[in-house]
């Protein structure tokens, strides 16, 4: 069978905001998918994306793998929300965004959860970054809602994310 993706919803940022929230999310698919192209206002060449299921502030544990082609760094750490990616700053290149894809298979499974992400910044002033994460999550609930943030600014202007149902 073709693995076949569904678009529940996209959410494009026209000012900046300190959040994005998918709710009341179907429980009707095998997985989800979020593919999000993202810039923060931090006044910084980068800045960190993070995740909250469920509106969960606790019970993530993650392992991040994070290079800019000079040099590899690896943290692995209980937070709480997901910490998944590195995305552009304020002071990067204009209109350049990070490309974020999250997956969470088996998301409405009353089994601890798993996820994987991976994303790259872009950047023509500085070096951009890969980063490969995995996340656990010892919440056995379906997913049903998904909030998505950057760290330490506001999502920027021209931000979208797009969750889809993969069968």
């Amino acid at each position: 069978m073709a693995l076949q993706l569904f678009k529940i919803e996209t959410v494009d940022v026209a000012s900046p905001v300190s959040s994005v929230t998918f709710s009341n999310i179907p429980q009707t698919y095998s997985d989800l998918k979020l593919v999000a192209s993202v810039r923060s206002n931090r006044a910084a060449a980068e800045d960190g994306f993070g995740i909250t299921v469920n509106s969960a502030s606790s019970g993530y544990t993650y392992r991040v793998l994070s290079s800019n082609g000079t040099s590899a760094s690896n943290a692995s750490t209980s937070f709480e929300q997901i910490w998944v990616a590195r995305v552009n700053g304020n002071t990067t290149t204009a209109n350049a965004f990070a490309h974020v894809d999250v997956l969470f298979p088996n998301y409405t499974s009353s089994n601890a959860k798993t996820y994987s992400v991976d994303g790259a910044t872009e950047s023509n002033t500085v070096e951009g970054y890969i980063t490969f994460s995995t996340v656990a999550q010892s919440s056995t609930s379906a997913i049903t809602s998904l909030t998505v943030q950057t760290i330490n600014g506001t999502v920027g202007t021209n931000s979208s994310f797009t969750l889809y149902g993969v069968l």
